[in-house]
């Protein structure tokens, strides 16, 4: 995640004469990066279930793989609402307002 994080701050970086066109885009980049955290907070609470099941309450780590997968599947919902929700609108964005910047 902090690689993601660090590769986003170094490719999206405003630069040049067109800095200003990649300005709509920003809310695109905050939406699906919120959907990166929500999947990175199903991983860890996976890894964590399942690496020490005692510390969630769990009895054994086969347990804690499955509360952990159960975790997960709850929080994916959401991870695929806000991708859907950043793909119509860099669409909206592509179709309509990229061209008033050009």
């Amino acid at each position: 995640m902090i690689y993601r994080v660090v590769q986003w701050g170094i490719l999206f970086t405003p630069a040049g004469p067109e800095a200003g066109v990649l300005i709509p885009h920003m809310l695109t980049l905050v939406i699906e990066g919120q959907a990166y955290v929500v999947a990175a907070l199903a991983v860890w609470l996976h890894g964590r279930m399942f690496l020490m099941p005692r510390r969630s309450g769990l009895p054994s780590r086969w347990v804690g793989y499955a509360a952990g997968f159960g975790a997960t599947v709850r929080l994916y919902p959401l991870v695929v609402v806000l991708l859907v929700v950043g793909a119509v609108y860099e669409a909206i964005e592509v179709i309509y307002f990229i061209p008033l910047l050009t």
